[in-house]
């Protein structure tokens, strides 16, 4: 032992505990024989070759420890590099979205404006207008262009609420058919 001593104190770092540390150690060693341990010396030729062993070995190891540092490090710079400048995130992506007119909610209505045209011919034959039967059905499309005008806001101007797309399309085919029988009163 006393030829390692002094690798010993080289290798270890400097340190004395508390006496208060040795007095508790001691006081839990008392009474279990560990003071009448027979002591066993090497003799120098184990120690020489113990040395010799490490020796050898430490240069290896020396040698494997950076060279599997060094390889960690690379597998872990490789990693970060790759997951940094994955294609897949740093592409820039620009999509297209082409849109069915005929799920479109327009703004200006084919059937208003023919009611409009008509209400023109209409003003011309005053007497027609003024019937009870017209009068409600004229008094029906005004309630059903109201209607379709604030659907129309509500939708937006994407028109997305595929309910409210289905709504307009069935008010105005209703206007439709109040136009029709409108026309028929002339």
């Amino acid at each position: 032992m006393e030829i390692n001593d002094g690798d010993l104190k080289r290798m270890l770092p400097e340190y004395t505990p508390p006496v208060r540390i040795w007095e508790a150690v001691a006081k839990r060693l008392d009474g279990t024989g560990i003071y009448d341990l027979p002591e066993h010396t090497p003799g120098a030729e184990i120690w020489d070759a113990i040395e010799a062993r490490l020796e050898n070995r430490t240069g290896r190891s020396r040698y494997l420890s950076w060279l599997s540092a060094a390889a960690a490090a690379a597998v872990f710079c490789i990693a970060g590099f790759l997951s940094f400048f994955d294609e897949e995130r740093a592409a820039v992506r620009v999509t297209q979205e082409k849109l069915d007119e005929r799920l479109q909610i327009s703004v200006v209505s084919e059937v208003d404006s023919q009611y409009d045209e008509f209400m023109e011919i209409c003003l011309a034959q005053a007497e027609i207008c003024r019937k009870p039967d017209f009068s409600r059905l004229r008094q029906e499309f005004e309630i059903l262009k109201q209607a379709t005008s604030d659907l129309r806001d509500a939708a937006g101007p994407f028109n997305k609420d595929r309910v409210l797309v289905e709504e307009h399309a069935s008010l105005e085919l209703r206007k439709a058919e109040i136009l029709n029988e409108m026309v028929k009163f002339i």
